[in-house]
């Protein structure tokens, strides 16, 4: 080996350079030894800390200790033992240690002394795997895919990243920021093409790189100390600086699903889809190739801590390699390997075969067990800090055997396991995703902690970031995080949702001003535009279309009466005949179809978040409210609940029930609606039914449910007449319109006064015990207009072309007139 001098003198050493072309390993003449001999009962720790080194080791020129009685170990930063050795022997290097820190420590019995130790040098490296919460597939280079910190105790959903399509298991960089590749249709190529993503943790896009030739595949980036991340194309090597920029390209490196391992001298190893493994420097140039396989590697390469490279063949073989690329040995299963390697802290190496085992090989390449299971094992294993042993199988099964081999539980999901492999939390929890759409969280004791519905088969890996978040991509082409955050609820702005709250009150927390005029008018077009809703930011969003053209649009305005974007739905999906509704995430939700129903969910600047249809069949005037991580809303067909990222949580057969009504939801959790069966429904948060009683005739009825302070429920129909019921269903009381429909919403006073009006243009005033306080006749068509409340008490309501304020003794206090005709017109106060 050639050294080139640096001449720069530390302490008793000199530091030298080793491999000055490829790699940057500093070798340090360094002495340290023991009291030749070391005295009984002796116990000493010598430690060496190198400023900058990423990973160092020591050099003994010899050693010798009572054997099995007395023993040196060689420890990290934190005291945790890397290597321990006992006994004799010459010209030894110690494992790499990761960190600027190593330790010596000899410890001696009370009987027989020997000579001890003598070390001349050491060797550090300035760039390794990074020291960040998962810097490459299965997180370190033993594969153990095990995080020091804690997952989440929740299973919501964060955000969600539609990156095309996401085979890859992401990474994480020292700094947060989540490596990903995805991949993009090229309409040059007019193929896909691979790019990696860089994501900060709020789920936006720091970079992408530019594209490069490969499809999706279920290879991961990998990431260097110094922020160059690596990944592997079709047939080359990338390595990308932490801004983006291409640093350098490898090949032919062909593709295959291999994933590369960054060792504690910087060098990359990386498998192909020819059958060979790749040892690359840190600056491109490759250290050497070795050729296994005829059949391919698309195992990724676990790495002991005395260099060996452990990796799976596709002619179903176990290779064990040397540092310099010689077999070290191979070993033989009954199928192809596609699993990648684990090891646990004795050396003992881990692996699925498609013959249905996992394989358990000692150090040495002999069979110390194997466990048969009742499908191909593609799943990757992984290592608790106890030693047990998880994994997945394609028979559905997750996994926990003892280190021994046999079964410890094992726990059944709902379709096959295929490619995910578990990560494990600090305190043990099991993290892994299935073909049925779910990632699981399990206790170490096998018992379900929680399931996340990602709707979609989930074939790549999770992973585990500092704050707990989960991190995995779904077969829909979108990365999910996941984690611990407060439920997704109704926006806390002036008005987020049709009638103002949960409970359909239509009161509004803020007094008008007395004053009446426009203060501005905007033109959105011909078409019906329905009751606006208001964000936490003060903007307006309303839905607005055109039956003749078919033309939908959802609407944000200013404050100041400003259009700040519009949003456009498809031809197909035209009819936005309710309110959006806003969440407390700041997004904004609405449905269209006249054909077939759609839900839409926007970011607040108007970009899609994602869109659901939801059934080919029907339409909706059913405007959408949300509650608990939930959307709720129905449809003419059925009624469904969905998850805030658009999973469907379940639905309401109700064999084509006809629902115009909007949900309303008490305290309890419970939804109210009715039908055009004439029936108002309850149900339970879970979608089963609490009671249903029947208000009316088989015919269109669009009045939505009130919820009074003592639950009581509110609500009218066509056929002339508006109900109160109880929580538990039976009927409190009704008013008889002597045949005029009642088309409106209730709104509901801070004293409990209930406010109603009926197609004839009358608006009545209740007290809560069904007696009428007041009548107010506008003299006009109402319509589906609903009354609202200010602070003051002041009602409001649209009747023919005007806007009326009504007094709370129900005397009018203004009226204002508009240019075109306000029939059916729910105001909003903002």
């Amino acid at each position: 080996m050639r050294w080139v001098l640096v001449g720069l003198v530390v302490g008793l050493g000199i530091i030298a350079l080793v491999g000055t072309a490829n790699a940057a390993t500093f070798e340090v003449g360094y002495v340290i030894e023991s009291p030749h001999p070391y005295p009984n009962n002796y116990d000493n720790t010598w430690t060496i800390i190198q400023s900058g080194a990423t990973s160092i080791r020591l050099h003994f020129v010899n050693y010798t200790t009572e054997d099995y009685h007395d023993y040196i170990y060689i420890l990290d930063a934190n005291n945790n033992t890397v290597a321990t050795y006992t006994g004799s022997a010459t010209d030894v290097w110690t494992p790499w240690v990761t960190g600027d820190t190593i330790k010596v420590r000899l410890v001696s019995d009370a009987s027989t002394h020997y000579d001890g130790f003598y070390i001349d040098k050491y060797q550090y490296n300035t760039t390794s795997l990074a020291n960040s919460p998962w810097p490459m597939f299965k997180h370190d280079l033993n594969h153990t895919g095990r995080s020091p910190y804690a997952g989440p105790s929740l299973s919501g959903i964060k955000w969600s990243l539609d990156l095309g399509d996401v085979g890859s298991t992401p990474v994480i960089g020292e700094d947060g920021t989540i490596y990903v590749v995805g991949s993009t249709y090229s309409t040059y190529y007019r193929d896909w093409r691979l790019k990696l993503y860089a994501i900060y943790p709020n789920g936006s896009i720091k970079w992408s790189s530019s594209e490069l030739y490969g499809s999706m595949s279920f290879k991961s980036p990998a990431v260097a100390s110094d922020g160059t991340v690596y990944i592997h194309g079709y047939d080359k090597l990338y390595a990308f600086y932490p801004n983006g920029t291409q640093k350098w390209s490898v090949g032919t490196i062909y593709s295959s699903y291999s994933s590369p391992a960054i060792d504690g001298s910087g060098t990359i190893y990386i498998g192909d889809n020819l059958g060979r493994i790749f040892a690359v420097y840190p600056n491109g140039n490759i250290k050497w190739v070795k050729d296994i396989s005829y059949y391919g590697i698309h195992s990724s390469p676990a790495i002991w801590s005395d260099g060996t490279i452990y990796v799976g063949t596709g002619d179903g073989a176990i290779y064990a390699i040397n540092p310099d690329g010689s077999i070290k040995w191979s070993y033989p299963t009954g199928d192809q390997v596609l699993s990648s390697p684990c090891i646990d802290e004795n050396g003992t190496v881990y692996v699925g075969s498609h013959d249905g085992n996992l394989y358990a090989l000692y150090p040495n390449g002999t069979l110390k067990w194997n466990f048969p299971t009742g499908g191909k094992v593609y799943s990757s294993p992984s290592i608790g800090n106890d030693g047990t042993i998880y994994f997945g199988s394609e028979d559905g099964k997750i996994y926990a055997l003892y280190p021994n081999g046999t079964p410890k539980w094992s726990y059944t999901t709902e379709d096959k396991i295929v490619w995910s492999s578990p990560a494990i939390d600090k305190n043990g929890v099991i993290y892994i995703g299935s073909r049925d759409g779910k990632l699981y969280a399990l206790y170490p004791n096998g018992t379900l902690k929680w399931s996340a519905i990602i709707g979609k088969p989930i074939h790549t890996s999770p992973i585990i970031a500092s704050d707990g978040t989960i991190y995995l991509g779904g077969s829909d082409g979108i990365l999910y995080a996941i984690g611990d955050k407060k439920p997704v609820e109704l926006a806390n702005s002036s008005w987020p949702t049709f009638m103002h709250d949960l409970n359909h009150t239509g009161r509004s927390g803020y007094k008008v001003a007395p004053e009446v005029g426009a203060k501005w008018v905007l033109d959105l077009g011909k078409g019906i535009v329905r009751p606006p809703v208001i964000g936490a930011d003060g903007t307006i969003y309303v839905g607005f279309y055109d039956s003749n053209s078919k033309v939908s649009k959802l609407f944000a305005i200013n404050p100041n009466g400003t259009i700040e974007w519009d949003y456009s739905v498809t031809n197909d999906d035209y009819g936005l005949d309710s309110s959006p509704v806003v969440a407390s995430d700041g997004s904004v939700c609405f449905l269209s179809g006249s054909g077939g129903v759609t839900l839409y969910c926007l970011y607040p600047n108007g970009t899609l978040g994602w869109s659901r249809h939801v059934t080919p069949y029907a339409s909706t005037e059913s405007s959408p409210i949300i509650a608990f991580d939930t959307i709720y809303f129905g449809t003419n067909g059925e009624f469904y609940a969905y998850t805030i990222d658009g999973s469907e949580k379940w639905h309401y057969p109700g064999y084509q029930i006809s629902i115009s009504s909007s949900p309303a939801i008490d305290e309890n959790g419970t939804i109210y609606f009715g039908d055009n069966r004439g029936v108002l429904r309850a149900l339970y948060p879970n979608g089963t039914q609490k009671w249903t009683v029947t208000i009316g005739s088989s015919v269109y009825s669009p009045s939505s449910p009130s919820i009074g302070e003592d639950g009581t429920i509110y609500i009218g129909h066509k056929d002339g007449y508006f109900y109160a019921f109880f929580p538990n269903g039976t009927q409190k009381w009704k008013f008889n319109t002597n045949g005029i429909a009642v088309y409106s919403t209730p709104a509901i006073g801070k004293d409990g006064t209930i406010y109603i009006s009926i197609n004839n243009g009358t608006l009545y005033a209740f007290y809560p015990n069904g007696t009428i306080k007041w009548s107010f006749d506008t003299r006009e068509s109402i319509g589906l207009a609903s009354p609202i409340i200010d602070d003051f008490g002041t009602i409001y309501i649209c009747s023919g072309n005007h806007l009326l304020a009504i007094n709370s003794n129900g005397t009018q206090k203004w009226s204002f007139t508009a240019s075109g005709s306000l029939t059916h017109m729910t105001p909003t106060i903002a």
